[in-house]
C-alpha cells in the first residue's frame, strides 16, 4: 500500500490507496506526475529509554532519534500495522537515555545527571574508564564531547531566605531554588566553593516606573506608583541601579503610570486609582505633603484640581420578611437613613 500524508513521511497515514486508479487520481489532482516516482520508503525502528513506558519511531532506523513519540496504545499499534510489524511490543530497541555529562569549571571530575546539568549529581567518575564504559552504554561518542562546564553563582534577594543557583552566572535567574541546606551545601562542595554562605550576591528587582507625561524614571522596590523611593537623575545612574539589581541593560519593563486622583464626596480623603478608574483603591494618601508630591511626581498641577468626586457606594440592605430596600452610607442595618 502507497500512504500520503500533508506534513509528514511517516506513519499514521491520512490516505491509503486500495487500488492504482485512486493513487493516479489522487496525484493528478495534487499536480504530481502520475507515475511511481516520489514515493518515500519508510524504515526505521521502534525505541525506548530504559525504564520509561514510551514508545519512539525512528525514521532515519537509529534508535534515539525522536521522531515521533507514540501517544497511545491504539496509535502505535495502527502505525504498526500500517507498517507490517506484529502489532504487539517486540523489536523495540530499549536504550539509556542520553542524561547531561557536566563538571565544575575549577574541578577535574566529570558528573552525569538523568535532566539537568547541574548539582547535585547523580552519578560521579572516578576516572577515564568509568566515564568511557557510561558513555557507551548510553549511546554517547567516547570522546569529551557534550560535558557542559557549570559556571553560574549563588544569588538570593533581600529579606529572603531562598538561595537560587543561576545557572548562566547572571544575579536573578532563577535557575534552581535550594529546598534545605544540606541539599545547598552539597551543591557548593561539588563546585569547590566554601562550605558556608559567603558569595551569595543579594538583590531586589522591585519595579520601575515613569510617569506618563514625564521623562524621569523611578524605582520602588514593592510598588510601581508614587511615592518614589528612587529617582534616576540620568540614564548612567539608571543603568548602574539595573546592573546591580540583575536586570538587562535596556529599557524593558519599565511602567508607564496613568491613573486618576478621586474621593467621595462629603470626605476629605483623595485616593489614587492606578487603572485610571475612580473607585479603585489603589492609594489613600495619608497626608497632604504625601499628595501633593505625588502630583509632582506625575506632573500634575500641586493643587486639588482634577479631583473625580464620587457618590459613596455604602450598603443597601432589607429585612428577611419585608420587601422594602433601604440604605445606609457605613452600616447594613437599621435605622435605616
Amino acid at each position: 500500500h502507497v500512504h500520503w500524508n500533508k506534513n509528514t513521511a511517516y506513519p499514521p497515514a491520512e490516505v491509503t490507496f486500495q487500488s492504482k486508479e485512486e493513487y493516479m487520481k489522487h496525484r493528478a489532482e495534487h499536480g504530481m506526475p502520475e507515475d511511481w516516482s516520489d514515493i518515500k520508503t519508510v524504515k526505521g525502528c521502534y525505541w525506548g529509554y530504559n525504564g520509561e513506558d514510551t514508545v519512539w519511531w525512528a525514521e532515519d532506523g537509529k534508535a534515539g532519534t525522536e521522531t515521533i513519540a507514540f501517544p497511545n496504545a491504539q496509535t502505535y499499534l495502527h502505525h504498526r500495522k500500517l507498517l507490517g510489524f506484529p502489532e504487539d511490543s517486540t523489536l523495540i530497541q530499549r536504550i539509556l537515555p542520553k542524561g547531561f555529562y557536566w563538571r565544575a569549571e575549577k574541578l577535574p571530575h566529570v558528573h552525569w545527571n538523568l535532566k539537568t546539568a547541574y548539582p547535585p549529581a547523580e552519578v560521579t567518575f572516578k576516572n577515564s574508564r568509568e566515564f568511557l564504559e557510561h558513555r557507551a552504554k548510553h549511546g554517547m561518542p567516547l570522546d569529551g564531547s557534550d560535558v557542559k562546564v557549570v559556571k553560574g553563582c549563588y544569588w538570593g534577594k533581600n529579606g529572603e531566605a531562598t538561595i537560587w543557583w543561576a545557572e548562566d552566572g547572571k544575579v536573578g535567574t532563577e535557575t534552581y531554588a535550594f529546598p534545605n541546606p544540606e541539599e545547598y551545601m552539597e551543591h557548593r562542595r561539588l563546585l569547590g566553593f566554601p562550605l558556608d554562605f559567603t558569595l551569595i550576591k543579594r538583590i531586589s528587582k522591585g519595579f520601575y516606573w515613569k510617569a506618563e507625561n514625564l521623562v524621569h524614571v523611578h524605582w520602588n522596590e514593592k510598588t510601581a506608583y508614587p511615592p518614589a523611593e528612587v529617582t534616576f537623575q540620568n540614564s548612567r545612574e539608571y543603568l548602574v541601579h539595573r546592573r546591580a539589581h540583575g536586570m538587562p541593560l535596556d529599557g524593558s519593563d519599565i511602567k508607564v503610570v496613568k491613573g486618576c486622583y478621586w474621593g467621595h464626596i462629603g470626605e476629605a480623603t483623595v485616593w489614587w486609582a492606578e487603572d485610571g478608574k475612580a473607585g479603585t483603591e489603589t492609594i489613600a494618601f495619608p497626608n497632604a505633603q504625601t499628595y501633593l508630591h505625588h502630583r509632582k511626581l506625575l506632573g500634575f498641577p500641586e493643587d486639588s484640581t482634577l479631583i473625580q468626586r464620587i457618590l459613596p457606594k455604602g450598603f443597601y440592605w432589607r429585612a428577611e420578611k419585608l420587601p422594602h430596600v433601604h440604605w445606609n452610607l457605613k452600616t447594613a442595618y437599621p435605622p435605616a437613613e
